[in-house]
């Protein structure tokens, strides 16, 4: 393991399809009236997507970056607002087909 890869995943291993699938299996069926994690997936843009700190779900933002569906990127600042902001992975992009895929079939 490389440095980079302990500081960016800690003592974990790097995530994985596998592991990313059953985290969002997890969220969804745990998650109760709050937003279902596949859901929100499904509706992810591949660019740069803003989030806002007041109404949307925070908590799935955190979901997707933990389980490496998303990377964060810089926020937004404009008008002393700070709008964080997210963009799919290559991992994200590939779960989002596979369940897409499930939806359809």
């Amino acid at each position: 393991m490389t440095v980079a890869h302990n500081k960016k995943f800690g003592f974990f291993a790097p995530p994985t399809m596998a592991s990313a699938m059953q985290g969002i299996a997890n969220w969804d069926r745990r998650a109760g009236s709050l937003p279902l994690l596949s859901a929100c997936l499904l509706g992810m843009k591949d660019g740069p997507q803003t989030w806002s700190s007041t109404h949307s779900w925070p908590s799935v933002r955190s979901a997707m970056v933990s389980l490496g569906l998303a990377r964060e990127l810089e926020p937004l600042r404009e008008g002393g607002w700070i709008t964080p902001r997210t963009q799919i992975t290559d991992l994200g992009i590939e779960v989002r087909a596979a369940i897409a895929a499930q939806v359809q079939s």
